[in-house]
């Protein structure tokens, strides 16, 4: 891209004095490197990045492209390098926020696919087209799976979307937590590739309780009112594999008899209708912000937490992208509920 870019521009000037054909990427990498050192080096002292490198490395770097004379070109190959460094660094941060995170997929956290909305689909618009992708299946495309968004990846493009600008993501967590907060990355306005207005704007996390006081014949599936630890027994099929092995279309077969939920995403199967939801916030995320956004649980809610095995991300708007809402990775941080022992337990001594 960035070689390319050169080219066109010298091209367009009838210059001659760079020879573009015998650029390697290695120049380009020592660049790079040595741009990454600049930052880390600034950021280490307060201080403002270093614009103009005056290292040896970077200079032989520069020579390696051509002349120094053409500072276009010089600053265009510089300008991109700042850009690469700052996507790199960043996804090197997004795991360095101490915190851990218990809604991870390879931690152990699953979907709940039966109360997470449906995925965005982009049928033909000729109606034959349209027809013949009812039938068959074939012609549409299809969103990323739920999955994705507790997954590490958070590159361009590795979100999941779901249909409109309002929804919810259900996630069973890897164990029962308190929750003190929760977190959420999207892809920076710098390196997006396409507009940030699917991002989440207004959104409400809601958990659900699981403290063992709840009889296991209060199955009201409606409003989430079941016994967790019978309703995700390990004798059932897990929900990794419903969401997290199968391929798109075996996904959303799965999905093909919740329809409804879309038509209950205003109502977001009735949270709060139950003493087992608990309520944790209600957040904005600030797409003119840092891609990293952590939203604390406001302590009067704290006061009265409980142990949390499944959590609710419920979606109110975006950012202003009517047809889809993207979700890149939401997160949940807390301490793990410890497990209660009686004194009469024949364990202790």
């Amino acid at each position: 891209m960035i070689i390319a870019e050169v080219k066109n521009y010298m091209d367009s000037e009838n210059s001659k004095h760079l020879h573009l054909s015998s650029m390697s990427n290695e120049p380009l990498r020592a660049l790079i490197r040595d741009e990454i050192k600049n930052i880390v080096s600034s950021d280490s002292k307060k201080g403002p990045v270093r614009r103009r490198g005056s290292s040896r490395d970077e200079e032989t770097s520069i020579r390696k492209f051509g002349s120094t004379r053409d500072e276009k070109a010089v600053e265009l190959i510089r300008n991109e390098a700042r850009k690469v460094a700052k996507e790199e660094l960043l996804k090197y941060s997004q795991d360095k926020l101490n915190r851990r995170d218990f809604a991870l997929h390879s931690g152990g956290a699953k979907i709940i696919s039966k109360y997470t909305s449906k995925t965005y689909e982009q049928w033909p618009n000729e109606w034959y087209k349209k027809t013949l992708a009812y039938v068959t299946g074939k012609g549409i495309t299809r969103g990323k799976p739920p999955v994705t968004a507790i997954s590490h990846d958070t590159n361009v493009g590795q979100c999941w979307p779901l249909s409109g600008q309002e929804g919810q993501l259900a996630i069973f967590l890897d164990r029962k937590v308190f929750v003190t907060a929760v977190t959420y990355d999207h892809i920076s306005k710098d390196i997006a590739t396409d507009d940030v207005l699917s991002a989440p704007k207004d959104f409400e996390v809601w958990g659900i309780i699981d403290d063992g006081t709840v009889s296991k014949n209060d199955d009201n599936d409606e409003d989430f009112g079941v016994d967790l630890s019978d309703d995700f027994s390990p004798r059932m099929e897990s929900t990794e594999d419903k969401c997290g092995r199968r391929d798109d279309d075996q996904y959303d077969d799965g999905l093909s008899h919740l329809n409804h939920l879309e038509i209950d995403t205003n109502g977001e199967l009735h949270l709060g209708s139950s003493p087992r939801h608990l309520y944790l916030g209600k957040f904005t995320y600030d797409i003119n912000g840092l891609p990293i956004q952590t939203f604390e649980v406001p302590d009067h809610i704290l006061k009265y937490n409980k142990p949390i095995r499944a959590i609710i991300m419920k979606i109110i708007s975006n950012w202003g992208k009517p047809e889809y809402t993207c979700l890149y990775r939401f997160r949940v941080h807390g301490d793990p509920a410890l497990p209660t022992v009686s004194a009469s337990d024949p364990k202790i001594k």
